[in-house]
């Protein structure tokens, strides 16, 4: 699924291995910034919605359920494959 998305949005396919690292490097750089961001204006929402309108909006309602679904998400999807262990060798 992935790869067809990447070849839909960039048009092209058949990475080899060092531009698949580099690519995911981009993107998952791309995704944590997006997913602060996204916080960001979450609290802020909240705040100017504490503040001045003394009501919450369904502006922050959205922000704060996306948040808590791209969370649960991005964990399910780690938990799955494993990738919560750490690794550790002692010499």
């Amino acid at each position: 699924m992935m790869e067809r998305l990447i070849r839909w949005t960039f048009g092209v396919s058949g990475r080899d291995e060092y531009q698949k690292a580099e690519l995911n490097k981009i993107l998952s750089g791309s995704a944590v910034l997006v997913y602060w961001l996204l916080y960001l204006g979450m609290f802020a929402s909240l705040i100017i919605d504490g503040f001045w309108t003394h009501y919450v909006t369904a502006g922050s309602i959205i922000l704060v359920i996306i948040a808590l679904v791209w969370g649960i998400i991005i964990n399910v999807q780690i938990r799955k494959h494993g990738l919560y262990q750490i690794e550790a060798a002692n010499e």
